[in-house]
């Protein structure tokens, strides 16, 4: 999870980045109409870090649970795997399961997006 929150705080400077530089060629161009985009990204650069970080500790916590490093929570309990992936969640399965586990969860969470608090919510009630 550290490294996850080392990503985070990469991203996060990008998007204060943009704003600096927004302030520098603010200060130097007299067109800041056009400059207001930069603006627009720094926000999407934010929310996209905090979106992506969301994603990271989910995943590796349902991962930690699956590895019996954490407790479960009874939403990860009620989640449902497809009968598709079972032959690769067996013990010796190559990959091994846990890595087998962990793409099906990528798979599963790139469909959500963690950007309103009810869905930051309920992804965190995963892990």
């Amino acid at each position: 999870m550290l490294n996850a929150k080392r990503i985070f705080h990469h991203n996060i400077q990008q998007a204060v980045e943009l704003g600096v530089l927004y302030d520098h060629l603010s200060s130097m161009v007299t067109i800041p109409e056009q400059l207001d985009d930069l603006l627009r990204s720094q926000i999407v650069n934010a929310v996209s870090a905090f979106d992506k970080l969301m994603h990271d500790l989910i995943r590796i916590g349902m991962v930690r649970i699956f590895e019996n490093q954490r407790l479960s929570t009874s939403k990860y309990l009620s989640e449902t795997v497809a009968m598709q992936h079972l032959p690769g969640l067996v013990v010796d399965a190559i990959p091994p399961p846990a890595v087998r586990f962990e793409e099906i969860i990528r798979e599963k969470l790139s469909k959500f997006s963690f950007q309103e608090p009810t869905k930051i919510a309920d992804g965190l009630s995963y892990i």
